[in-house]
C-alpha cells in the first residue's frame, strides 16, 4: 500500500508539474479555468453518489460478507453497482446540458473565459461515471481486504495527464486564453478525462475470483435500505463539505491565479496525508468495521488508538519540513516553463497556511472512518456541518486581509474544531481512549518534529547562503539536503526519546525484510 501509494502520490506531484509548466498559475489566463473546470466533475460526483459509495457501502459490505456470505453479499452489491451507473450516466448527460450554466457561476472578467470553461466542462463532466467506478471497485477490493490494487491505479490517471500536457507543451508551445482553440482545449480536457477512465477500468481485473457480478437492478434487501438511511447524513455531510468548497472556488475567482495557486498548494499538502495518513485508514477501516459489527469494543478501541498514534507520528514531521521548506519545494517543481517567481511566492505562502491544519486533517479523517465503522453517520454529519460554518466564516472574514491565503487558513482551523469535537464525541461513545499512552506519545513526537524542524531550517538557511538557487543543482541541495537532515535527525531523536512508534514501525520493516 505504502509503496502504490508514493508512486501515485510523486506521480500527482509530477502531474502538477507538468500542468504548471503548460499553463502556469497566473500567466496565461488558462490554468483558473482548467482547474474549475476539472474539479466541477468531482463536486458534482461527491454530490450525487459519492460519500455514500466511499463511506456507506463498505461497511454495509463487510456486514453482508460476514453474516450472509459471499453470494448474497454479491448480489446486493450488484444491484447497487448498476443503479449507479444508470443514474450517473443521466446525470452526466444532464451536466452536459447544463454546462453553460455551471460555467457563469466561475465567470469572471477575463475574456474568453465563460467559452473555454463550457468547452472543457463537457469533456470533464463524464468522469463522473468513471469515478464511481473506481470508488465501487476500491470499496469491493478494500472489503475483502485487498488494498494495493487501489493505491496503484491512479498512478495510469497521473501518466495519462502527464503525457497529455508534455505534449500540448511541446506542440504549442506558451498557449494564452486569449489564442487557445477548441482543439487544444479538446487535447487537454479530453486527455485528463482519458486519465481517469483508465484509472477506473485498471481495476476491474483484480475483481476477478472475490464474487460473482450479476447483472440485477433488484434492491429488496434490508441491507440495500439501510445504505439508504444511513446514506441521509451522508449526503447531507458531502452537501456541507461542496458547499463550503463552492466558497472557497467563489471568493478565490476574484484573484487572477488565486484558485489555481491554491489547488497547487493542496496538492503538496495532501502528498503527506495521501503517503501516510490513508495507508493508515485504509487498512483500519474493514478491521474495525468487523470488531463493530461482532461489538468487540476493547479491539476497536486499541485498533483506533493505534491509528492516531501512527497517523501523529508518521504526519506531524511532514507537516513541520513543509512549513519550513515550503519555498524551496515549491521553486524546484513548480518555477520552470512559464512560471514566475511572483506565482512560487504565491503557492509557497498558501501552502504554509495549509501546512498549520496536516495532522488535525488527517485525525478528522480517521475519527470520520471509525463513526463510519460504527455506521453511525449522524453524528460525524453534525460535527462536520459545524466545521464547515468556522469555515466557511474565517475564509469569508481573513480573506479580506490574506487573500487566498486566507483561504487555507480557513481550512486549517476548521480542522483543528473539527477534529477535537470528533474525538471528544468518540471518545464518549467507545468509552474513552488510552489518553496516558496517547499523551506521552504525542509529546515525544512533538518534542522530536521541533528539534526536527531546527536542524531543517539551520540546513536550508546555510544552503541559501552558499549555492546558487537559480539552477537546478542548488536548488535540489535546498531541497534534498535539508529533508535527509532532517529524516535522520528525527529518526534518531524519536530513538533517544523512544517512541513507541518508531519500535513499531521499526519491527514491520524488519518483518517485511525476512
Amino acid at each position: 500500500m505504502s509503496v502504490g501509494t508514493v508512486l501515485s502520490r510523486l506521480t500527482g506531484l509530477a502531474r502538477l508539474v507538468a500542468i504548471t509548466a503548460a499553463l502556469g498559475v497566473k500567466e496565461t489566463g488558462l490554468a483558473d479555468p482548467y482547474n474549475f473546470g476539472n474539479t466541477a466533475p468531482n463536486i458534482l460526483y461527491e454530490f450525487l453518489l459519492g460519500g455514500i459509495l466511499t463511506s456507506v457501502f463498505v461497511p454495509v459490505f463487510v456486514e453482508l460478507l460476514e453474516k450472509e456470505g459471499r453470494d448474497r453479499a454479491w448480489a446486493i452489491a450488484s444491484a447497487v453497482i448498476n443503479l449507479s451507473m444508470v443514474f450517473l450516466v443521466g446525470m452526466s448527460a444532464v451536466g452536459i446540458a447544463l454546462a453553460p450554466l455551471i460555467a457563469r457561476f466561475y465567470e469572471t472578467d477575463a475574456a474568453g473565459q465563460q467559452e473555454a470553461l463550457t468547452f472543457l466542462l463537457r469533456l470533464f463532466i463524464p468522469q463522473i461515471i468513471f469515478y464511481a467506478l473506481t470508488a465501487i471497485t476500491a470499496g469491493l477490493l478494500n472489503a475483502h481486504k485487498r488494498f494495493g490494487a487501489p493505491m496503484y491505479t491512479p498512478v495510469l490517471n497521473n501518466l495519462a495527464v502527464i503525457i497529455v500536457f508534455l505534449t500540448f507543451r511541446q506542440a504549442y508551445g506558451s498557449v494564452t486564453l486569449g489564442s487557445v482553440t477548441n482543439g487544444q482545449l479538446l487535447l487537454i480536457g479530453g486527455g485528463t478525462t482519458l486519465g481517469v477512465a483508465l484509472m477506473a477500468v485498471a481495476q476491474l481485473p483484480f475483481l476477478r475470483g472475490l464474487g460473482h457480478y450479476r447483472l440485477s437492478f433488484s434492491i429488496k434487501h434490508p441491507s440495500v435500505r439501510k445504505v439508504a438511511g444511513l446514506s441521509v447524513y451522508v449526503i447531507g455531510y458531502v452537501m456541507a463539505n461542496q458547499i463550503g468548497y463552492l466558497i472557497v472556488q467563489r471568493l478565490a475567482r476574484g484573484q487572477e491565479g488565486a484558485y489555481t495557486a491554491y489547488v497547487a498548494a493542496f496538492t503538496f499538502f495532501m502528498l503527506p496525508h495521501g503517503l501516510f495518513a490513508v495507508s493508515v485508514i485504509t487498512a483500519l477501516l474493514p478491521t474495525m468495521s468487523e470488531h463493530a459489527a461482532n461489538q468487540r469494543w476493547g479491539e476497536f478501541t486499541e485498533r483506533l488508538t493505534t491509528g492516531l498514534s501512527a497517523t501523529f507520528f508518521l504526519v506531524f514531521p511532514a507537516a513541520v519540513g513543509y512549513f519550513v521548506l515550503a519555498e524551496p519545494i515549491v521553486r524546484l517543481l513548480l518555477q520552470n516553463g512559464v512560471v514566475t517567481v511572483e506565482s512560487t511566492e504565491l503557492v509557497a505562502g498558501v501552502l504554509r497556511f495549509f501546512v498549520l491544519g496536516l495532522v488535525p486533517f488527517s485525525l478528522f479523517q480517521l475519527f470520520l472512518r471509525a463513526f463510519y465503522a460504527l455506521q453511525d453517520t449522524k453524528t460525524p454529519f453534525l460535527i462536520n456541518c459545524a466545521a464547515v460554518a468556522v469555515n466557511i466564516v474565517i475564509n469569508v472574514i481573513v480573506f479580506q486581509f490574506l487573500g487566498v491565503a486566507g483561504l487555507a487558513a480557513g481550512h486549517a482551523a476548521a480542522y483543528v474544531f473539527g477534529a477535537a469535537l470528533q474525538g471528544r464525541v468518540l471518545s464518549k461513545r467507545i468509552g474513552g481512549f488510552d489518553r496516558k499512552r496517547i499523551i506521552s506519545s504525542a509529546g515525544k513526537i512533538v518534542a522530536t518534529g521541533t528539534g526536527m524542524g531546527a536542524a531543517v531550517l539551520a540546513v536550508s538557511l546555510l544552503i541559501e547562503r552558499s549555492a546558487d538557487m537559480a539552477t537546478l543543482p542548488g536548488q535540489l541541495a535546498g531541497v534534498i539536503v535539508p529533508v535527509l537532515v532532517g529524516a535522520a535527525v528525527y529518526a534518531w531523536l524519536s530513538y533517544a526519546l523512544r517512541v513507541e512508534e518508531l519500535r513499531s514501525i521499526g519491527a514491520l520493516v524488519l518483518r517485511r525484510l525476512r
